[in-house]
């Protein structure tokens, strides 16, 4: 048996209560299928890095990167709303990624290989999760284009645990 703490982690952008407030005007709008449940305000964000189970050691490291994350001039726009039936998520995407986000999110990937970790084979796909069902899809408003401004990125832990906060912010920056 190991002593070894982890912990589940992911690096995310985090939204300001302006952008929370535009998704949820926009979420409210969703028909969703029986069954579905809205993602909570709360839980959104958009992931940067899905690191997975990480030593507890391996964050100070990680705190690090968050301090040294390029500035993000150019606002990510969330304009395409989507349904992922392999997943079951209804989403709401960003049909184009700024180039100073995708190259933040490239210079990210890279320095935790560097670092040791493990990062996603898969091309960065920035979106926020409003609603999680196995179901089919929800009927999606057109058009929404929330803009939102990056001005804070976090290192998050993911909860297993039923009843508490799916998402405890360990860290953050702002970027200016």
């Amino acid at each position: 048996m190991s002593c070894v703490r982890t912990r589940r982690l992911f690096m995310a952008l985090w939204p300001s209560q302006a952008v929370c407030d535009a998704l949820a005007h926009y979420s409210a709008g969703l028909v969703l299928p029986t069954g579905a449940r809205r993602v909570a305000p709360a839980e959104w964000h958009v992931t940067l890095e899905f690191l997975g189970v990480v030593p507890e050691s391996a964050r100070p490291s990680l705190e690090c990167l968050l301090a040294e994350f390029p500035a993000q001039p150019e606002p990510l726009v969330l304009d395409n709303p989507a349904y992922w039936p392999e997943s079951g998520v209804g989403v709401l995407v960003a049909s184009e990624v700024p180039a100073p986000l995708r190259e933040g999110q490239a210079w990210l990937r890279e320095r935790l290989k560097q670092l040791g970790h493990r990062v996603d084979s898969r091309p960065f796909l920035p979106h926020v999760t409003l609603y999680r069902s196995g179901l089919p899809a929800a009927v999606l408003p057109p058009d929404p284009a929330i803009g939102w401004p990056l001005g804070r990125v976090a290192l998050v832990e993911s909860s297993p645990v039923v009843g508490s906060p799916r998402y405890l912010e360990l860290a953050a920056q702002e970027l200016i």
